[in-house]
């Protein structure tokens, strides 16, 4: 095939691809693909970390739900050191307060010397509480202090965890997108 007929059938066939259009009049972009990352964070620390891609046409709204079946989540040594058990289907994330009820500092243990200590009330630790962030990209992010996560068929990216679809929709109404991005929404009014 000579060289002309090469550059006219490429430029034949790119015509074709840019009068065609999708259903919804959009023209499609066959060979752009945006890189959706994600992570969920625990006091700042990355535990889960995932991505996924789409055609860059899917809204913040579209993107956020993509955790309810296409964003699978590969645990980190951040994970593992949570304690999570290897046979567990479910898991909520959330502080685990090993410590609830027991005291802090007893009035037998306080100088006898000191009278600011000596007569202090033995006082009870406060579970911890955690900031859990769940980010994803082009889909907004959201804090809380638990998450439900679900293990599912492990990918070949190592993939295996899903944010549970309740704390999908939990979460839908309270995290932060960018400007830019509201004002492209869909259904700016949809509430889960």
């Amino acid at each position: 095939m000579k060289l002309s007929t090469s550059v006219a059938l490429l430029a034949a066939l790119s015509c074709f691809t840019n009068t065609f259009v999708l259903d919804d009049g959009r023209a499609p972009s066959p060979t752009h693909a945006r890189l959706i990352p994600a992570e969920i964070r625990v006091d700042g620390e990355v535990v889960l970390r995932g991505s996924t891609s789409d055609d860059g046409h899917p809204d913040v709204d579209a993107v956020w739900d993509y955790q309810r079946g296409t964003l699978a989540y590969a645990p980190t040594a951040a994970f593992a050191a949570l304690g999570v058990p290897a046979d567990t289907e479910e898991w909520v994330l959330e502080p685990r307060p090993t410590d609830r009820g027991e005291r802090s500092e007893s009035a037998e243990g306080a100088k006898a010397d000191d009278p600011k200590t000596a007569a202090t009330k033995p006082r009870r630790r406060r579970p911890a509480q955690w900031t859990i962030e769940v980010v994803v990209g082009y889909g907004g992010e959201a804090r809380t202090h638990s998450l439900r996560l679900v293990r599912g068929k492990q990918l070949p990216t190592g993939g295996e965890w899903y944010v549970h679809p309740d704390d999908v929709d939990r979460l839908f109404g309270s995290r932060l997108i960018r400007r830019e991005a509201a004002a492209q929404l869909e259904e700016p009014a949809r509430r889960k």
